[in-house]
């Protein structure tokens, strides 16, 4: 289908116009749902959002020093009413990616001169250290424990204030123009940038989102909120929708806390979609019903060239195991395999794909509910522009950083003559459908001039039943630098290879991937697989950290 109108969107210049404006709209209307380990359900509507927010902003002007002050913390509704509460008080956001080591956490604190920060109960342990090693931080704060300083005690504390000020704000509305957040960005390199965002920005970007994509009454994630995808995207755009969020807090309950919650819509990255995609083949196989399926998904193929959607009755237990409610999964953070995304949709997922990157607050482009194709990343948002310059996706736009933090020599070379240089490649086709194609600093360059990009020799093998994660590299032959072939690294399905031996999972991998090598011309052919036997490394989206990983190979 072509371009159809956008969806309606409110747009707010600062957090203080969204969580007024959120309020009146949805009132009591569940805003955040969240699980305690035990499974206990607590609950926020909007009106409450709200008037925590207030109620924290009014006490952390009074009892925080001004400035730049950290988040670290899972995801947690605690989370999100601090980082609301520090930007509406005039203060500057960290959030600080917590599957860094003590070390990497305790730097990006001191980089970003934090003056105070918050902190949940695991992360105690670093707090002592912080304040030791980091003469600028005065102020630790619990998340969740009582008692003077706590996070509780601020709220009732802030409470006094807005009752003494009849419900209303005792001080004005800040500048749109500071900056709201430091984000941390979650690249494939060692080396992690602060990214200043403003208000502005990240709210015109999530009002975007909104207008192109249409979701469910509920939705859930459990993408960290320390990144951009997990915060604008999964949170504050859905917000803005009315839609009530499911919030988890570990990868440990999310498979309880989607069942439990039930959602319509469930936010996720490659790596989630796949472990989903994985689990249902791996039931399929045990109950004996895969041939059946894989007949059924061509039928489904074929129906979809005559515009015929099939969604027979047997799929519904595939949906019993997430909750029964879920009908749409939008993924990005990563490049998703377009064979899973078909696949997914096969078995009455809709699959809506998009792209983003930290400084651009995240999102760039994203597919729509009727107008997707799943090995795109869909149409550019309306307040950006887009240009390609030598296949690198170049950008201007409202929701663009602000720059790096302290870094001005850094900031100026991410631009060429006021476009953001993404360092990603893609290409766009008639209908305005972006593609992307890879990284520009991940090529693989052969001594002939090829080039080939990793990311796409991984798309041809990720869906091999023996594969669960993949990076393809180029791997030097010879003596020579630039003698390079094509190799692949691969961590196999421990459970379907079990009792298997390396040769044997070698020999069946070898036969697979001859078989795609056909189909390939011979630069791009697969000359070379090592086995690996633990996962790759990831970044904050699940992305692998390709540089780290063949640093130490």
């Amino acid at each position: 289908m072509k371009n159809y109108a956008y969806y309606p969107a409110d747009s707010y210049a600062t957090f203080r116009q969204f969580l007024e404006g959120t309020s009146r709209r949805f009132g009591e209307k569940e805003a955040l749902v969240s699980y305690s380990p035990k499974g206990e359900r607590r609950c926020l509507t909007f009106s409450q959002l709200k008037q925590n927010v207030q109620a924290l902003s009014e006490a952390f002007r009074l009892s925080l020093p001004e400035g730049n002050i950290a988040i670290l913390s899972e995801n947690s509704i605690e989370w999100l009413l601090v980082y609301f509460a520090l930007i509406v008080s005039g203060r500057t956001a960290v959030c600080i990616d917590i599957e860094q080591s003590d070390d990497v956490l305790r730097s990006m604190i001191l980089q970003a001169d934090c003056a105070a920060c918050f902190l949940s109960p695991a992360f105690e342990p670093v707090g002592s250290l912080l304040c030791q090693e980091n003469p600028r931080l005065k102020q630790l704060i619990l998340m969740e424990k009582e008692g003077k300083g706590a996070l509780a005690a601020l709220g009732a504390q802030g409470q006094a204030i807005t009752a003494r000020h009849q419900g209303g704000w005792s001080f004005p509305d800040h500048a749109e123009t500071f900056t709201a957040s430091i984000v941390y960005t979650s690249g494939t390199t060692s080396t992690s940038k602060p990214v200043m965002l403003s208000e502005v920005g990240i709210l015109t970007n999530a009002a975007d989102s909104m207008r192109l994509v249409a979701v469910g009454s509920t939705v859930f994630t459990s993408l960290p909120f320390y990144h951009t995808y997990g915060l604008t995207c999964s949170v504050i755009n859905m917000l803005l929708h009315g839609s009530t969020v499911g919030v988890n807090g570990s990868l440990k309950t999310m498979m309880r806390d989607l069942k439990t919650f039930a959602p319509e819509t469930m936010m996720a990255v490659p790596l989630i979609v796949e472990t989903l995609h994985q689990n249902i083949w791996r039931t399929l196989r045990k109950q004996g019903k895969e041939e059946a399926m894989r007949k059924y998904i061509k039928l489904f193929q074929l129906g979809r060239k005559f515009n015929i959607t099939l969604h027979p009755a047997f799929l519904q237990p595939i949906r019993e195991a997430f909750g029964g409610h879920l009908s749409l999964i939008i993924c990005g953070g990563a490049h998703l395999s377009a064979s899973i995304g078909a696949e997914m949709e096969a078995f009455g997922f809709q699959i809506i794909q998009g792209y983003g990157i930290t400084e651009c607050s995240p999102l760039l482009a994203v597919n729509r509910n009727k107008d997707r194709r799943v090995d795109t990343v869909g149409h550019v948002l309306p307040s950006y522009k887009l240009k390609l310059k030598d296949g690198e996706i170049l950008v201007q736009g409202v929701s663009l950083m602000q720059g790096y933090y302290k870094n001005e020599e850094l900031t100026a070379a991410a631009f060429d003559d006021g476009w953001f240089m993404t360092g990603d490649l893609g290409s766009l086709d008639k209908n305005g459908h972006l593609t992307i194609t890879g990284r520009k600093k991940n090529l693989i360059v052969f001594k002939n001039g090829k080039k080939v990009s990793p990311e796409e020799i991984e798309s041809y093998v990720s869906s091999l039943p023996l594969i669960k994660e993949v990076m393809a590299f180029g791997l030097s032959s010879s003596s020579h630098a630039d003698d390079v072939r094509l190799a692949l690294m691969v961590y196999p399905d421990p459970e379907l290879t079990a009792g298997m031996s390396s040769y044997e999972i070698l020999e069946q991998l070898q036969t697979q991937i001859d078989q795609i090598n056909e189909t390939l011309p011979v630069y791009k052919q697969i000359q070379m697989i090592k086995l690996r036997d633990s996962e790759f490394e990831k970044t904050a989206t699940k992305k692998i950290k390709r540089s780290t990983i063949l640093e130490k190979r």
